[in-house]
């Protein structure tokens, strides 16, 4: 059993910014986000070449992927639902009490919006907003079932 913290990597705001510009110039050239182990395996190749001593893999990028697009949808959930402003140039969100309440009860990783906002909203839509249902096409686990 690995000791706790082995292969834990953390992701600075620069490796964060350099893995998103790979993902947006490979998915300007694919127009998909779904890629063989061959595309993972060289955009590892170009990470680590970019921050030497960094160990990564195709897994870890994936995981951070899969994580984005969950904050992606988290945020675009928040800002759509009526009474949330979003100013883009200073990426703050603005909403009442109430209303923080409810999203952070619902998950408590809204409230890292509250302080931070989406640093990287504009890029995550950019590759994201084609793969993401809204509205009624949205369902969600935490929903209760739709009646007929």
């Amino acid at each position: 059993m690995a000791p706790k913290g082995e292969g834990v990597l953390e992701w600075t705001e620069a490796l964060e910014n350099a893995f998103i510009t790979i993902l947006l110039e490979k998915f300007t050239r694919t127009h998909t986000t779904y890629w063989k182990a061959r595309d993972w395996e060289q955009m590892n190749k170009e990470l680590e070449e970019q921050f030497p001593g960094t160990i990564l893999d195709a897994n870890k990028l994936r995981q951070k992927l899969r994580r984005l697009r969950i904050q992606y949808t988290q945020f675009t959930e928040l800002i759509a639902h009526t009474g949330v402003g979003w100013d883009e140039t200073t990426n703050t969100v603005k909403a009442n009490a109430d209303v923080w309440d409810k999203f952070i009860k619902k998950n408590s990783s809204f409230k890292t919006f509250q302080d931070k906002g989406c640093k990287h909203y504009t890029s995550l839509k950019e590759l994201f907003r084609s793969k993401t249902a809204t509205c009624a096409l949205r369902i969600s686990s935490t929903d209760p079932p739709k009646s007929p």
